[in-house]
């Protein structure tokens, strides 16, 4: 089989050009770029999050064809036992030799291998090798490529879907305004309509009193009754006397000193002034 170092010292040579002070990260990167990945088609996406259609399995043992594909051992077994057609070439390359590649060879392996061929076959196995690891990597470019495209479209989609929605709910803001303020009109013109129906009840309230009132009159006239005048609060007078010939007043005929109007007809006169000396007088006798 073929066997392929991903750390070559090719690869060191270039990282040391490029400086001593290299670290972890970049180290990682590096040997996340070298790696190989299956090949193997899926039927559905992965549930990685990545959206990937193929495997994407990192591979330290795997299986090439000669059609330039690299497969997990897992893939492989599973699709070489049934058919011999490349699962991704199917019937264009029909069958395909597949052998089994290693890719955690040291150097000194490497090396062991290489030591006593001569410089053709030295070269083609590299060139061989650089060729199918050149493929892989221009698979995966190919492969990224048409993700970030989906990607891409899937971005368009959602950002033409905003806009759409955006204008939609301006549409809504805007009608709901248009309502609000209707309703504010509305608002204003039945307040106002409230305001003059309420002057208008306490208008008809106080016609209706003065009604009412007009009425109960009218009803006192019809029968005769007048409103009784308030009485005068009767006050003692300090002069027994005074008080005495009032009463005598009040009575028709009976006062001192005064004719009966049925025998001469004249009008009542008043007592002479020392009637009511002599009344004080008989008083104190007493």
């Amino acid at each position: 089989g073929i066997t392929v170092d991903t750390r070559g010292a090719g690869a060191r040579v270039y990282c040391r050009a490029m400086g001593d002070g290299i670290g972890t990260d970049d180290d990682l990167a590096l040997k996340t770029f070298e790696a190989l990945r299956c090949n193997y088609p899926l039927e559905e996406k992965r549930n990685d999050g990545n959206g990937s259609l193929f495997c994407g399995q990192v591979l330290s043992e795997a299986w090439a064809t000669s059609c330039s594909h690299i497969f997990c051992t897992e893939h492989a077994q599973d699709w070489f036992k049934k058919d011999e057609r490349c699962p991704l070439c199917l019937d264009k390359q029909g069958s395909v030799r597949v052998v089994k590649v290693v890719m955690t060879s040291t150097e000194q392996k490497l090396q062991k291998l290489l030591i006593g061929q001569p410089p053709m076959k030295i070269q083609l196995a590299a060139s061989t090798a650089m060729q199918f690891w050149m493929e892989q990597k221009l698979g995966d470019h190919d492969r990224e490529r048409r993700k970030e495209k989906e990607l891409f479209e899937q971005l368009k989609r959602l950002i033409n879907n905003g806009r759409k929605r955006l204008t939609e709910a301006d549409m809504l803001m805007q009608s709901l305004q248009a309502g609000t303020d209707e309703l504010k009109r509305q608002h204003s013109r039945l307040e106002a309509a409230l305001s003059r129906d309420r002057e208008e009840v306490l208008r008809l309230r106080s016609r209706c009193q003065k009604v009412k009132q007009a009425y109960k009159e009218s009803l006192g006239r019809a029968a005769g009754l007048a409103q009784p005048t308030p009485r005068r609060e009767l006050t003692r007078s300090q002069d027994p006397s005074a008080d005495f010939f009032r009463f005598q007043r009040s009575l028709s005929g009976l006062s001192y000193g005064v004719r009966s109007s049925t025998s001469s007809g004249s009008p009542h006169q008043e007592p002479p002034p020392h009637a009511g000396e002599s009344f004080r007088k008989r008083q104190k006798q007493r």
